[in-house]
């Protein structure tokens, strides 16, 4: 009985130890990647949040995460203003730290009652809107959201905004931006050997392209900093779900006036940011000549036209103030040709170098049909405010397009058809705008706002980011050389393959490669130092040895994409027989014994080929000489190929006295040799074989005898 209870024991024991080690080893070695699932019950509100590795504003920045990014927070408020957040980045890689509190919009906690007035206010919106509209309700129980069905369909809504193949571009971005927000659209297919820009360079006339891959250049379309923006970021500029924050839900903000909630002191208050604002006390005369603030000007273009004013005092501030405080040259009323005008809401400017001149010519011009004129000429700033304010309403709110996103993207079926009229091509003007708009209410948040939310069909599932901040997408090569040698084909930025046959004498070639981008990277070779003259440019030596040498030159933009350009070098055995006979001298590598102006085909003809071979001239640049009637030349090669096309000889020619290689001899070569002999200009290689006629070895006074001699038909040198 004891014996089997031992017997029992020792069995457990072993079971447990066998239970204990299972689990040490699944512990510590994982059989698949751990990776806990981000339960997202926050929304990111600011335009764009960096996340911190701790709680401060002096840690390192972890990613950068915009409008509309969920996350997790994960813990409790650290130091009463950080949350601990977990979220999966733009890259698609998991990432935790800490974001000010103020910047998320957390989901409401309260169950959701389907019958209650608010979930019934919300049933028209796609399940996707909700959970920001319940966040947002909770924050702000009287605000008002109403579902504008578009009944267009989201893609559709994409390309049309993106146009990126027009002349007259819809949605453009500042340069400064990412590459990922910024068009790389061109019109013919940059993934082709021999692609070139469709572009005008002087910045007049058509332009389709929106980049040159060979220079790394975006192409500006208004001023000289604005260019095309990438289908991506208007993708996620459109998509309204990115945009349902307490900030930025002021896009759908509708703008009509309402006197119990837009007053003057508010308006006074929007103006006297910044500090260094003209319209913060500025003194301006209205159709009575009174003196008025410029408050006052904006609250009677409200209620002259049932506009709502703060809408009109962004507006303005977006348009035509400066960084330090004054007006820009549309509203300064000094601009040259057009002093004593201004334009307040820049309306009239057009994309080009020149945006202001078209928005003066508005001011200035007049309309006979009173309903177009809105009080111009504009000679004033109380003209120009309030007559622009009418303009605005007249040819945007009351045709439907009563939000800062309408504005932006037409959307409403008038007379003028979808996309067209559009108050801005900035893709990112609705983002700022509401930014200042929602400041203008920041003490107004308890009132009924009502807010016209845009709903597409199709629309994806969940809301569309941005692209991911990559960088640049250039990797191009623009030249690619190998000195004294021609690769074959001849170098193409899409091409990825090239073929070069050299003589047993080349022991080594030097490269000399341009990048089109200063941020992509070379690899392959063992480069040079740069030279800061020519920071595009890489040089660099490789050594070769006897057959197939590959070599492999990568380059990486950026963004990370990688362009790989392959040179098989082939260089030929040392004293391998000759497929041919001949009359001609055979020394090494060098053919000579032909007489001067001799042409490629009797050169040709007096080779004997071994069955199967067949031969060709090559210039000095490896290209395959096809005119027969040419003359041989100094530096010209004979390759001979096998049966099975492969190259078996190469010899370089030599007509001696044909120093500089134009396959004539005359005063030329024989100023080369003096040049040499003086030591003014030395030569080699070749060039100097060419030169010593005499064959000593040395350029001497002998030498530039026989020549002159030769070129005075005295005496023939020898060959």
């Amino acid at each position: 009985m004891n014996g089997g209870c031992a017997n029992v024991s020792v069995a457990i024991s072993r079971m447990i130890c066998v239970i204990l080690s299972f689990f040490i080893v699944v512990c510590l070695f994982p059989t698949g990647p751990v990776r806990a699932e981000v339960l997202a019950n926050a929304t990111v509100s600011g335009s764009y949040v960096n996340v911190r590795a701790s709680a401060t504003t002096g840690s390192s920045i972890v990613a950068v995460l915009y409008c509309g990014h969920r996350v997790q927070i994960t813990g409790p408020l650290v130091s009463d203003t950080w949350y601990p957040i977990k979220a999966t980045d733009l890259d698609g890689v998991e990432r935790v730290g800490f974001i000010w509190s103020e910047y998320l919009l957390l989901d409401s906690p309260d169950p959701i009652d389907p019958e209650s007035s608010f979930e019934l206010s919300i049933s028209g919106f796609p399940e996707s809107y909700k959970t920001s509209l319940r966040a947002l309700h909770k924050k702000y129980p009287n605000w008002v959201f109403a579902p504008f069905m578009t009944n267009l369909d989201y893609e559709t809504v994409i390309s049309m905004e993106a146009n990126e193949s027009s002349t007259n571009p819809r949605s453009l971005i500042e340069s400064y931006v990412n590459d990922a927000w910024q068009s790389t659209y061109t019109r013919n297919d940059a993934t082709l050997p021999g692609w070139e820009p469709y572009v005008n360079p002087s910045n007049l006339g058509l332009k389709y392209d929106a980049y040159n891959w060979l220079t790394d250049t975006y192409i500006s379309y208004d001023a000289s900093r604005w260019v095309k923006t990438s289908r991506g970021y208007v993708a996620y500029s459109v998509d309204p779900r990115n945009f349902l924050s307490d900030t930025q839900i002021f896009q759908f903000f509708k703008l009509s006036y309402d006197p119990i909630t837009q007053t003057l002191e508010t308006v006074q208050s929007m103006l006297s940011s910044p500090d260094n604002s003209f319209m913060k006390s500025g003194i301006i005369k209205n159709d009575l000549n009174a003196d008025i603030t410029y408050a006052q000007a904006i609250m009677d273009a409200a209620e002259n036209h049932q506009i709502n004013p703060y809408f009109l005092t962004t507006r303005i501030k977006q348009e035509i103030l400066k960084s330090n405080g004054q007006p820009a040259d549309t509203a300064s009323g000094t601009y040259p040709g057009f002093k004593g005008y201004y334009n307040f809401y820049n309306i009239g400017a057009v994309s080009n170098p020149d945006p202001i001149r078209p928005a003066l010519i508005y001011a200035s011009s007049t309309n006979e049909n009173p309903v177009y004129n809105f009080n111009r000429p504009w000679t004033s700033q109380y003209k120009a405010i309030v007559g622009g304010a009418e303009w605005i309403a007249s040819g945007y709110i009351s045709r439907g397009q009563d939000t800062l996103y309408l504005q932006r993207f037409d959307l409403i079926d008038n007379a003028d058809g979808l996309y067209s009229h559009q108050y801005m091509t900035s893709t990112q003007a609705p983002i700022s705008e509401a930014i200042r708009l929602k400041e203008a209410y920041k003490d107004l948040t308890n009132l009924p706002l009502l807010f016209s939310i845009p709903v597409f069909n199709n629309m994806p599932e969940t809301n569309v980011p941005p692209p991911a901040l990559k960088g640049n997408p250039n990797n191009w090569v623009t030249e690619l050389s190998i000195t004294d040698q021609a690769i074959t084909p001849s170098f193409d930025p899409n091409i990825f393959e090239y073929d070069l046959v050299v003589g047993y004498g080349i022991e080594s070639v030097n490269f000399s490669v341009t990048k089109a981008s200063v941020y992509s990277s070379l690899t392959g070779i063992s480069w040079n130092a740069v030279n800061s003259e020519l920071p595009l440019v890489r040089t660099g030596n490789v050594p070769l040895l006897v057959g197939t040498n590959q070599v492999v030159i990568t380059c990486t933009a950026q963004n990370g994409d990688v362009r790989t350009y392959t040179i098989n070098i082939v260089r030929l055995e040392q004293g391998v027989e000759p497929l041919f006979t001949s009359d001609y001298t055979l020394i090494n590598q060098y053919l000579s014994g032909i007489a001067e102006k001799m042409t490629v085909e009797t050169f040709l003809s007096g080779l004997t080929l071994a069955e199967g071979a067949r031969a060709e001239v090559q210039d000095r640049l490896n290209q395959k000489v096809t005119d027969m009637t040419r003359i041989m030349r100094t530096g010209d090669r004979l390759v001979v190929y096998n049966a099975e096309n492969e190259a078996v000889n190469l010899y370089y020619v030599i007509l001696f006295g044909d120093v500089n290689g134009d396959g004539r001899i005359n005063s030329y070569d024989m100023t080369i040799t003096a040049r040499h002999i003086i030591k003014e200009n030395l030569i080699s290689g070749i060039e100097f074989l060419a030169a010593d006629v005499d064959k000593s070895g040395k350029l001497n006074s002998m030498d530039m005898t026989m020549i002159a001699r030769h070129i005075l038909k005295e005496q023939l040198l020898p060959q």
